[in-house]
């Protein structure tokens, strides 16, 4: 059964293919007969009009030629082979005509065919009666219309009318009908016209709607497939961006123009230990102590700002992370926010310290080793070749270290160690260096040193130190150390030969007995020698109270009376007699036994000058000197105290002399001291004025008393305009904003006079007198007062 219907569907499809096969047959044909070879798609169609009617006329040709010659075989025919041989000719022209219609001559082919059918009729018909073909001048007249141009059909109007007229001659026709037939043409000629530009301008009207429809088709389908290709492509892009965005290993935040976090994802969440809501709607320049801030706001204006450095998480976790902040944008290319990408280098900022640890640390101080400290020392010495100051090299060395490794273990011993080094870096400046380079061998790196004398402070500093008794474990251990010095580029230019002969200065020291300093240039050892002799000696003569107190008066230059003392301290020494005090003041300030010194000049003056009271109407003045390091240590104002109570001198009568270059060094803790010494009641004298750079500004709201101008000014007023117009400012500026003006240094009767001219109101100086012992001081004090006796008595 089943075979039976496929046997049946056979024979159906079978049956049903000849008419497919004829159909497609006479399709090839007809396009084979109305193919016209040209782009142009109006011409395309007039020669398809054309085309389609010469086959008519072909046939109409071939008809006639088989009458005739049917009329030629079967007599009687008249004009057979005129006949036969213009049906043949009219047949040749229809088919040249529709030949060069194929080629896209279209127009040469109209104006051929037409002119045959109409001016070719008169061979047509010239034996042959006419009025029954007068349909034949009709074609003309409509095709030429249609084919060539509107126009045309009056052409062919006229050549068929004249054809018409001329058979309609031939045969004695009625003239009357050539007429009619001429008006009928003109008559059909002008509907033809009509129809055909009206045809025409529909068809083209017709063509740009087609076209601007094909257009528009085309360009939605353009845009279709661009937006579908743009859709594809954005939504191709968002996943790969939400990829990125999520999946990235770094951390990745989007903030608007106010710095808010607006979206984020879980690795940054990660990096800061924080859940993104809490980030999200939180401005993350203001946590890490704003580091990223000048990033952000560099990515707000436009351009990419970046960051690398330490960063501190929500939880307190130091982090080393890599930030880069880019410009977000908005359709209008405006900057609407910006987009941050953090980088955890933790890790590798970890591993990085461990290797320069491992490569350049110590590994017990942390203190550079002697590769690093190499290194350092050729960067010295190539920048010391370029400028004038030079640099020494130091090796300091523990004594009896061993006895102390022996005694309480390795464990104190790296203990001790570690002390060691932390005393050491703790004294060294930014620029100077130290390291470890054996078990108990450090190595010193001073540089830019003006002077030998300055390295020899800074390792006299190192040595104090490490003799403070260490408390290691349950012991109580003194310790001390050799330092050797070698100076660029006296002892070495090179740093194996520095490092060399350092050392041997070094064993030198500890050949002395160690606890000392040598350089390697034996004058300067002396020199170091001499100075840490002097040191010792120092020490012990304030703790002995060897020094004294001398008092240099200061005078009233219009009364000519004494109406204060500044106290200075001198030290008469066993075996070197009086050192100047420039010397031993400047040594006592590199040791800091400055603060003891000024504390015992404090007390013993306040005390003799509480003395001398009685020798004054008005009360005698005490000027005490204070240094830098004296005005800012925090006991001072206890310090005066103590003394004031203890001497019973009035605050009002002590005169706390301060540098001006300590209050500008250090402005804002000199407010804060200035303050106090004002609340105790104290005045306050600005010492050495016009050496430093101090402003009208600052002079105005510093709480002083007085302004004393410096020496250096006073020598040269006599020589020197400048100097003297500074004097002369110097005492108007004091009388501007209300305080008292004191001129040191006074030597001769011609800078008295100019003093006196200016109205400078105290004076101090050799001229007036010199700084002298208590007891001559109070000689003086004691002649005053007779002196003011006895006027008062010769006045009675």
């Amino acid at each position: 059964m089943a075979k039976d219907q496929v046997d049946t569907t056979g024979v159906a499809d079978t049956e049903a293919r000849p008419p497919l096969l004829r159909l497609r047959a006479v399709s090839a044909v007809s396009d084979w007969l109305l193919h016209v070879e040209t782009d142009d798609a109006d011409l395309r169609r007039r020669g398809q009009i054309l085309a389609f009617l010469c086959l008519p006329f072909f046939l109409i040709g071939v008809g006639f030629f088989l009458v005739d010659l049917i009329g030629w075989i079967i007599p009687p025919s008249e004009h057979a082979g005129y006949n036969m041989a213009t049906d043949l000719t009219f047949s040749a022209v229809t088919a040249l005509a529709w030949w060069l219609n194929r080629r896209g001559g279209v127009v040469a082919a109209a104006v051929l065919q037409l002119s045959a059918v109409s001016a070719g009729l008169v061979f047509f018909f010239l034996y042959t009666s006419p009025y029954r073909v007068e349909i034949l001048f009709v074609c003309p007249v409509l095709v030429s219309a249609f084919v060539l141009a509107p126009w045309a059909a009056f052409v062919f109007a006229g050549v068929s009318g004249a054809a018409f007229a001329l058979l309609n001659h031939l045969h004695e026709g009625e003239p009357r009908l050539s007429l009619q037939v001429l008006l009928g043409l003109l008559g059909l000629a002008i509907i033809a016209c009509l129809v055909a530009a009206m045809l025409e301008w529909a068809l083209q009207a017709l063509r740009r709607t087609s076209e601007a429809l094909a257009a528009d088709i085309t360009a939605r389908k353009e845009a279709e497939e661009a937006r579908r290709q743009v859709e594809a492509a954005l939504s191709l892009s968002r996943q790969q961006a939400e990829t990125l965005f999520e999946k990235s290993s770094l951390g990745v935040f989007l903030f608007d123009r106010e710095r808010i976090v607006t979206e984020c994802n879980a690795r940054l969440a990660a990096q800061l230990q924080s859940p993104v809501c809490e980030i999200v709607g939180a401005d993350l320049s203001a946590r890490g102590e704003g580091r990223w801030t000048p990033a952000m706001q560099r990515a707000l204006d436009g351009v990419v700002g970046s960051y690398e450095g330490p960063w501190t998480a929500p939880n307190g976790d130091a982090l080393w992370v890599s930030f880069t902040a880019s410009p977000l944008r908005g359709p209008d290319d405006e900057v609407v926010g910006g987009i941050g990408v953090v980088t955890d280098l933790t890790d590798r900022k970890q591993a990085e310290e461990l290797v320069e640890r491992l490569a350049y640390r110590d590994g017990l101080t942390g203190l550079p080793n002697r590769t690093l400290f190499g290194d350092r020392l050729g960067q010295a010495i190539a920048a010391a070749q370029r400028r004038e100051p030079g640099l020494i090299v130091g090796v300091l060395d523990l004594d009896r270290f061993k006895t102390i490794n022996d005694t309480l273990g390795h464990a104190r011993g790296d203990e001790l160690l570690v002390g060691v080094g932390q005393r050491i870096a703790g004294l060294m400046r930014d620029s100077d260096s130290v390291a470890r380079s054996a078990a108990d061998e450090f190595l010193l790196l001073f540089t830019d040193v003006a002077s030998p004398r300055d390295v020899v402070a800074a390792a006299s500093r190192i040595l104090g130190a490490i003799n403070q008794p260490w408390r290691l474990g349950d012991s109580r251990v003194l310790v001390s150390a050799s330092i050797g010095l070698a100076m660029y580029p006296v002892d070495g230019v090179d740093p194996s030969s520095l490092l060399e002969n350092a050392h041997t200065a070094m064993r030198r020291a500890k050949e002395g007995g160690g606890g000392g300093l040598r350089f390697y240039d034996a004058a300067l050892s002396s020199m170091a020698e001499a100075r840490l002799q002097l040191e010792a000696e120092l020490h012990a003569a304030i703790e002995d109270h060897q020094l004294t107190v001398h008092y240099q008066p200061q005078f009233d230059l219009q009364s000519s009376g004494i109406v204060g003392v500044e106290a200075l301290a001198r030290w008469a020494h066993p075996r070197l007699g009086h050192v100047d005090p420039t010397e031993f003041i400047r040594l006592a300030e590199e040791t800091g036994l400055i603060v003891p010194l000024g504390r015992q000049v404090l007390r013993t003056a306040t005390r003799q000058v509480a003395q001398w009271q009685c020798f004054s109407r008005d009360g005698l003045r005490l000027a005490v000197n204070v240094s830098a390091r004296q005005f800012l240590d925090p006991s001072l104002t206890t310090e005066i105290e103590a003394a004031l109570a203890e001497s019973g001198l009035d605050a009002a009568l002590l005169d706390i002399e301060v540098t001006e270059t300590a209050t500008l060094q250090h402005a804002r803790e000199a407010d804060a001291v200035l303050a106090r010494l004002r609340s105790v009641g104290v005045a306050v004298t600005l010492d050495d004025f016009g050496t430093g750079y101090s402003s009208l500004s600052q002079l105005r709201e510093l709480p002083i008393s007085r302004l004393k101008i410096d020496r250096s000014f006073v020598s040269e007023i006599e020589h020197n305009e400048s100097s003297a117009a500074i004097v002369r400012a110097v005492i108007d500026l004091a009388v501007a904003v209300g305080v008292g003006v004191v001129a040191e240094g006074v030597e001769t009767r011609e800078q008295l006079e100019f003093l006196r001219r200016l109205k400078c109101g105290e004076a101090q100086g050799y001229l007036l007198a010199r700084p002298m012992p208590a007891d001559a001081c109070e000689a003086l004090l004691r002649r005053g007062v007779q002196d003011r006796c006895g006027v008062a008595r010769r006045g009675g």
